[in-house]
């Protein structure tokens, strides 16, 4: 079920560029597999996950308020996760 839930299924646009990210069951994918992604809210709040399969990481990103940059959180977090490999 992991594979078929992590394998891409649907390609996406992501910059323009059809196919540079793929979506699975329910996760977003980087190319080859190096980040997996899910985002989602409602009024009030907002949410991202992601895997990120090389440094076994998996990042958490949680607000209340709507207009938070959560990639860019996730980014930051995921190059201190990177560094401390």
């Amino acid at each position: 079920m992991l594979t078929q839930m992590f394998h891409p299924w649907v390609p996406m646009f992501d910059n323009g560029t059809v196919g540079s990210t793929d979506y699975g069951y329910g996760w977003q994918i980087a190319p080859h597999g190096s980040e997996y992604s899910h985002s989602g809210g409602l009024p009030g709040f907002v949410s991202l996950n992601v895997l990120l399969p090389r440094t076994q990481t998996v990042l958490i990103v949680l607000s209340n308020l709507d207009s938070t940059r959560l990639n860019d959180i996730a980014q930051y977090l995921g190059n201190i996760a990177d560094q401390a490999i």
